[in-house]
């Protein structure tokens, strides 16, 4: 009997650390903020807040999912709220997105499950060549001329800066000591236009910068692209490759959701 009350007490314990501890869910208005700030890992840890949010967005953050990972019959971008909740002390990261998946649940009634699909895709790998970045390295960005990409020493990060130049558009990446996983991330989010997964199988910290071009929607510009493009850059700059293959992705399938939110 004690064992079982025992039990129970965890349990109870464990559902409590999972939901936030205030939590208010109102939808938006003309006078609504826009965008999202706090919670663990952005600005106030303690305190999460989210203005004129949609659904598609409000799945993504609690997920940890691309928008191509969200599949609904139910339009998930026409419909928004403001949050604004707190977090207990501690809370971490996973701790955030197990909460919002709660209150989305209880708040807004979202039903939901989560399926596995396969998608185009690339798979980054060390090219035949040999890789030419060096775990540990000194950061790239101490040595980027640009004040924007001067980050704090032994901090990992990237940016990006996108421009055009002789009608490309072309892409300034900076990489400070990041794992390979966030460098095919960056990747993917700043020109590869297909998720990238990582297969590289290295496990170290790496920095670089990293310049090149795309071609415009609809035809090549006139005259010689002023750097090589991702793909070559990639392989000759950095020693690794980027392959077409097909990826298995969750995806967050979005059954139903309500409008208004239920009472604060």
């Amino acid at each position: 009997m004690r064992r079982a009350i025992t039990l129970l007490f965890a349990l109870a314990a464990l559902g409590a650390a999972q939901k936030f501890d205030v939590a208010s869910v109102r939808v938006s208005g003309p006078d609504s903020p826009h965008g999202s700030d706090g919670g663990p890992g952005h600005g106030n840890a303690k305190r999460f807040s989210c203005g004129s949010c949609s659904m598609n967005l409000l799945v993504q953050m609690a997920w940890n999912v691309k928008p191509f990972q969200i599949s609904s019959a139910q339009a998930t971008d026409k419909d928004s709220w403001d949050i604004v909740a707190n977090l207990p002390a501690g809370a971490t990261k996973e701790d955030f997105r197990v909460m919002l998946q709660h209150l989305l649940q209880e708040r807004l009634g979202l039903r939901d499950h989560v399926e596995s699909k396969m998608f185009p895709a690339y798979e980054l790998v060390v090219a035949k060549s040999g890789l030419r970045v060096k775990d540990g390295d000194l950061p790239a960005a101490s040595k980027d001329s640009e004040p924007a990409f001067h980050f704090p020493p032994n901090v990992s990060t990237w940016a990006g800066r996108y421009f055009l130049s002789g009608g490309y558009p072309m892409t300034h990446m900076v990489v400070q000591l990041e794992p390979m996983p966030i460098i095919a991330e960056a990747l993917a989010m700043s020109g590869a236009d297909l998720p990238v997964v990582d297969h590289t199988g290295l496990t170290g910290k790496y920095s670089f910068t990293l310049d090149f071009a795309k071609d415009l929607p609809g035809g090549t510009p006139e005259g010689t692209p002023p750097a090589a493009s991702l793909f070559t850059a990639v392989q000759k700059e950095l020693g690794l490759q980027l392959l077409a293959t097909k990826a298995p992705f969750d995806v967050v399938v979005v059954e139903s959701f309500h409008k208004t939110p239920s009472e604060n």
